[in-house]
């Protein structure tokens, strides 16, 4: 690690938080240098060579599609994401407007990406499957 970071590091850093500094496009001061060190070596369980071990956390899409955009968070290992229930309305999709089958479109995506992730809900008798 030396030869990459021969620099003298805060007493208060996270030993890896140097690797976050100037990264092109992000620019992260001390702070989130020091938060993305620990969420990516302390949490993830990623390391250098022979330093990884199981990761503490895991990402929840909580019920959407995992997108940066979209809402989320990242829980402990052992804890359930959050289920997905998708539902469809009781119309003939023929009838459906513009809108109405966007959103279809978008609960049929959701289920995948739920079965995808094993967060799909089976209790509700009126979801899309």
């Amino acid at each position: 690690m030396e030869e990459i970071y021969p620099y003298s590091k805060d007493s208060h850093e996270h030993e890896f938080a140097h690797l976050f500094y100037n990264v092109p496009g992000l620019g992260l001061g001390f702070d989130a240098a020091n938060i993305a060190a620990t969420h990516i070596f302390d949490k993830l369980g990623c390391g250098a060579s022979g330093t990884t071990h199981e990761p503490t956390v895991k990402y929840d899409a909580l019920g959407t599609g995992g997108g940066p955009w979209q809402p989320g968070e990242w829980i402990p290992i052992g804890q359930p994401r959050k289920q997905v229930v998708a539902t469809a309305p009781n119309v003939k999709v023929s009838d459906m407007t513009a809108e109405q089958l966007a959103e279809l479109k978008a609960a049929i995506a959701a289920v995948e990406t739920a079965k995808a992730a094993g967060t799909i809900s089976h209790s509700d008798e009126n979801e899309v499957t």
